[in-house]
């Protein structure tokens, strides 16, 4: 009885230590920084709150199906590290831009949000983090993204897949 005892101490003991030892090396759970710097990234979505008037009196919240389908194919990649990168995909809307274009970007935390600065030639834009995933990234800005100046505050969300 006495080695019964010992063997099932000795057993309770040993899987004791083997679950403390899982515990210790269960991976942690990526931050939204790590998230965002582990894909490169594609637009699948664009909308516009309020919505922007057509040519035609039209007024529209989702714009993505008005992007040219050159700029459909492009990706944006930030970088551990800091280093942004936009590239123009298979096609070019225009033969004489730059294949790559890169800058810098930043994560910034204020409160419970999370932001992301982006730098490129000068120029900065600043980004809300809405949902970041392994797969999915949605990020909006207030920024006159299209250079529209339309004396409107406009938000446009953006969702990416990698």
């Amino acid at each position: 009885m006495k080695r019964i005892a010992l063997f099932a101490l000795t057993a309770a003991t040993l899987l004791a230590a083997a679950c403390t030892k899982d515990k210790e090396k269960a991976p942690q759970p990526k931050t939204p920084e790590q998230l965002l710097s582990a894909n490169v990234w594609h637009m699948t979505a664009l909308t516009a709150n309020p919505g922007l008037q057509t040519t035609g009196g039209t007024t529209v919240t989702d714009i993505y199906p008005f992007i040219p389908a050159c700029t459909k194919d492009d990706t944006q990649e930030f970088a551990a590290g800091g280093q942004f990168k936009s590239d123009e995909g298979a096609s070019k809307c225009d033969p004489s831009d730059q294949q790559t274009v890169t800058g810098t970007w930043s994560f910034v935390k204020t409160g419970n949000d999370n932001g992301v600065n982006v730098l490129v030639n000068g120029n900065q834009i600043r980004f809300k983090v809405l949902n970041v995933t392994d797969t999915q990234l949605q990020m909006s800005t207030a920024d006159d993204l299209f250079g529209i100046g339309s004396g409107t505050s406009v938000t446009y969300t953006l969702t990416y897949t990698k």
